[in-house]
């Protein structure tokens, strides 16, 4: 562990002592260990206006346009075009006019390759957003007002002083507080 991080760990070490440990953090969110927070839509809608939603900003989806200038970034088809403008070039002194030909249609095989392969990656980029709005939805197990009764709620439907139960290999829906665990 490098000095900043311990640094860090101590400083975020103080600041729970600092608000009286699990149990006091828990008594500020209104919250409790074995029953989590009251629930009701009240409850869970002034939870919602003073700490702010659970939501994850899904990445936003490039243009064709910026596809087509990353891939035109690449030095390879700068190299690619300036050989063919070179080949050109040496065709029409050897050949006249007709030796242009070669050097044009290297070109034109250029700019056809850079189009389908900024196609391609802008197609990717649309797909990979789409994915992730579908892989957003999970549910995770919290407890919510009777003392022990869990609940199954969506993960964005999450809100600050929930209990959340996790399993061995489940996914930490949320920034959490530990409260009790076993072998962690």
């Amino acid at each position: 562990m490098s000095d900043n991080q311990d640094h860090n760990l101590q400083h975020q070490l103080a600041a729970l002592k600092d608000h009286g440990s699990t149990k006091g953090v828990l008594k500020k969110l209104a919250s409790e260990a074995s029953t989590g927070i009251v629930g009701d839509e009240k409850d869970l809608r002034r939870r919602k206006a003073v700490f702010g939603e659970n939501t994850k900003p899904l990445p936003v989806a490039s243009s064709f346009c910026e596809s087509l200038k990353q891939t035109c970034s690449d030095k390879l088809w700068w190299v690619v075009a300036g050989s063919a403008i070179l080949s050109g070039i040496c065709g029409a002194v050897a050949n006249g006019a007709a030796g242009l030909v070669e050097g044009a249609s290297i070109l034109v095989a250029v700019v056809a390759i850079i189009t389908i392969v900024s196609f391609a990656d802008w197609f990717k980029d649309t797909r990979f957003v789409e994915l992730q709005g579908s892989n957003q939805e999970q549910s995770a197990p919290v407890i919510r007002g009777k003392f022990g009764a869990t609940q199954t709620v969506s993960v964005w439907d999450l809100v600050v002083g929930d209990v959340v139960l996790l399993e061995a290999g489940a996914r930490v829906p949320a920034d959490c507080l530990v409260i009790e665990s076993a072998d962690l």
